[in-house]
């Protein structure tokens, strides 16, 4: 009944008002921001999930006796943790096993270091299983196993990625960019304004071909502050700075180039390449940063701050700790959206006045999208058609000479016989303004040839994540509710979903008005800015203790609440702190049992129950599961037509994201890094294969005894922490 009131509602505000009325926006009220979830990415890609963690000490040399002592640092010290260091000291005795357990109870980090009298090496477990390469101490160095809190925003990740970008340290200051990128030679195009919908700076921009090619542009950003953390630092003020180019309120400069991966080939294919630089010291010189504070949210390593904005695949290192080719070439340039700024009324400073250099940055940035799109042998290659659509298409399809068209819109998005009446305006109101700047860069050109039947029509809905048809956006309408609604993780930069939810029932009611099965209301009945806490409960299909139930996947969650609601009078079980995200089960008899978990938020607001049966069995009887034995032959062979039939480099799509075959050396980092240990069942390699937005249909299908029995098994293997097993040609070495 909800969604027949929200429609008709909808529907009359349309035809009686206009687009107005469908979403005011009012530039002095800001709501209140419930979490800090911006410019970050939903899958942290957490080192480790909770659980019982095992030190082994083992030893090759001569000695009988060796002492050893150990520190455990639950989160290492660029994860801001607080915990207090956890150690051992012990002896490890000739034909004995020496071990130290120690729990974690979330997904985080550890940082590991044991010095002992001599040569040991220490590996770390979980359930029996190597969960990292051992290390040995030497006469001189510890040993050190140092797993961050996340594999995608951390410093070494920081490092590792100005190694790949900017290998000779040419741009360690913004002055060594300007010279590597030309810019002393005079032919640069400038345009000044507020950028009101992403960080809400006031941004002097320059821009220049070069060379060989390639685009170079930077950004002074300009911030007048008036106090502390408020939003209104972010306001019209900042356009002023930025035109008389106010030093005093300079807050950094942000400078992209499109540029050869190999600075000595220029023939070398051309990538994005995304740099941050402090404002000037003493001495007149910006230095380069690996971490900054960009949307006054707390402060953030790059790149993972710019490249989640900019279409990029954010993959952890590889094996060797070094930045990954294709999450190098997968980033892209973002187009300026000329008619979300904020202008001065300056002399020369209009939005009319600079047109044509706004026209200008466009048409230079649309040719990058062009060569990427004629890039060959580019693993996940993008499929650039929908951004170079939108680019040519504000501009009558003459980027060269055409006026910018504040009333275009795609072809799949205009209003024909099959879609529902106001998708146009849906578009217009919503989807440009807020989501497809982004949305427009992401998907890879893989399977978008497999079409299903939707409304007896056969459609194409594999790289629906660019939202260039109204059919592959609705296609996604339970995560857009997920992540709009109930998490508030999109829009992703935080100026952007301030302006979206400036109304709760403008934008936000009006696109909740089309997403079939639409439910996250308020207790009036009405959509409300994300901020009601969410239980979410999951664990293994048999669990042998000690072992975890997670909960910390909960939405808005301050504080968790546990309960026993369940057990067999003939069964007795010992549970840790029930106030913890996740519930330790130290002791069990074996049988079933249910919990429940009720989580509130900071304001006190609690969630509705969350209830989850657990089997509990005695270890002996339990199946480990991993990945050189049970999901190695689940993803398939290279000689079977499982998984690996396309996603191998021989296959059908040979630049496939990810390769499942045994050809590949990389394969089970390939899989490990697809998963998330914070939220298992969002883990993408169980999104994915389960839905029609999957390239190659589902192949999945929880509907059945065997699919649901394969789901079941990739989810056991996700909360065992994802352990590769014996084979050491796929596994840790």
């Amino acid at each position: 009944m909800m969604k027949i009131f929200l429609i008709c509602a909808i529907t009359v505000m349309l035809v009686a008002c206009g687009e107005d009325a469908v979403a005011p926006e009012t530039e002095s009220a800001f709501p209140k921001i419930h979490a800090n979830k911006f410019l970050k990415y939903v899958n942290t890609q957490a080192g480790l999930p909770a659980g019982e963690y095992q030190l082994k000490m083992s030893s090759n040399g001569t000695f009988n006796n060796i002492s050893y002592q150990i520190e455990v640092v639950k989160g290492t010290a660029t994860d801001d943790s607080n915990l207090q260091p956890e150690t051992f000291t012990g002896e490890w005795i000739s034909g004995q096993t020496s071990t130290e357990t120690f729990l974690l109870n979330q997904a985080i980090g550890v940082e590991i270091t044991m010095a002992s009298s001599a040569e040991l090496t220490i590996g770390l477990y979980k359930n029996d299983q190597l969960m990292a390469a051992t290390q040995t101490t030497s006469a001189t160095e510890p040993a050190v196993i140092s797993i961050a809190a996340s594999n995608i925003s951390n410093a070494a990740y920081s490092d590792a990625y100005y190694r790949a970008v900017d290998p000779d340290n040419t741009r360690t200051t913004l002055a060594g960019w300007l010279d590597a990128n030309g810019f002393d030679q005079g032919d640069e195009t400038y345009v000044a304004f507020r950028d009101t919908k992403d960080l809400g700076y006031g941004r002097s921009m320059f821009a220049r071909k070069r060379a060989d090619g390639g685009t170079a542009i930077y950004v002074d950003n300009y911030i007048v502050k008036l106090g502390g953390p408020s939003p209104a630092n972010y306001g019209p003020l900042n356009v002023h700075a930025a035109v008389e180019q106010n030093r005093k309120y300079h807050a950094g400069t942000n400078a992209i180039e499109f540029s050869p991966i190999d600075a000595s080939d220029p023939n070398s294919p051309m990538i994005t390449k995304f740099f941050t630089f402090k404002p000037a010291d003493s001495s007149g010189v910006q230095e380069r940063l690996l971490e900054a504070d960009l949307d006054g949210r707390g402060i953030k390593p790059v790149p993972t701050t710019c490249i989640s904005c900019h279409g990029g695949a954010m993959l952890p290192l590889d094996k060797n700790g070094e930045f990954q080719l294709q999450s190098l070439q997968t980033a892209k340039l973002n187009l300026l959206e000329i008619d979300t700024f904020e202008y001065s009324d300056l002399t020369g400073f209009s939005q009319l006045e600079q047109s044509e250099n706004l026209r200008t940055f466009n048409s230079i940035i649309a040719d990058t999208f062009e060569q990427q799109k004629n890039q060959t042998g580019v693993k996940g290659h993008w499929s650039a058609d929908f951004a170079i659509e939108i680019a040519k298409g504000r501009y009558g399809d003459d980027l060269d000479n055409g006026s910018f068209d504040t009333a275009y819109v795609p072809a799949g998005w205009q209003q024909n016989g099959s879609r529902p009446s106001g998708v146009a305006s849906l578009y217009k109101t919503v989807i440009e303004p807020h989501c497809v700047s982004c949305h427009s860069l992401r998907g890879t050109e893989i399977g978008e040839s497999t079409k299903v039947e939707v409304d007896g029509e056969l459609i194409s809905l594999a790289n629906a994540v660019n939202f260039s048809s109204y059919e592959k956006f609705i296609s996604m309408s339970d995560r857009i509710i997920d992540y709009v609604y109930r998490r508030g993780q999109m829009p992703m930069s935080l100026r952007n979903y301030e302006r979206f939810w400036q109304n709760p029932q403008g934008k936000p009611t009006f696109l909740a008005s089309f997403l079939p099965g639409f439910d996250v209301l308020d207790e009036n009945g009405q959509v409300a800015q994300p901020q009601f806490p969410y239980a979410k409960t999951v664990a293994p299909s048999t669990l042998v203790a000690p072992g975890f139930v997670i909960g910390e996947g909960s939405i808005f969650a301050s504080t968790y609440a546990w309960r026993l609601v369940n057990k067999a009078d003939d069964t007795d079980i010992v549970l840790g702190d029930l106030n913890t995200p996740n519930l330790a089960i130290l002791s069990a008899t074996p049988g079933q049992y249910e919990f429940e978990l009720v989580v509130s938020n900071k304001e006190g607001t609690a969630s509705s129950p969350s209830l989850i049966e657990v089997t509990v069995v005695d270890a002996a009887d339990a199946t480990p599961v991993t990945f050189d034995n049970e999901i190695r032959t689940l993803m398939g062979t290279s000689d079977n037509s499982s998984c690996s039939l396309c996603h191998r480099p021989t296959g059908s799509y040979p630049n496939i994201p990810a390769y499942y075959a045994d050809s590949n050396p990389d394969q089970y980092f390939d899989v490990r890094s697809r998963i998330d240990f914070v939220d298992p069942t969002n883990s993408p390699i169980l999104i994915k294969p389960t839905s029609e937005n999957h390239g190659g249909g589902v192949v999945i299908d929880r509907s059945t005894v065997e699919g649901e029995k394969q789901y079941t098994m990739l989810l056991d293997w996700i909360l065992a922490g994802a352990p590769c097993g014996t084979d050491t040609e796929v596994c840790y070495q």
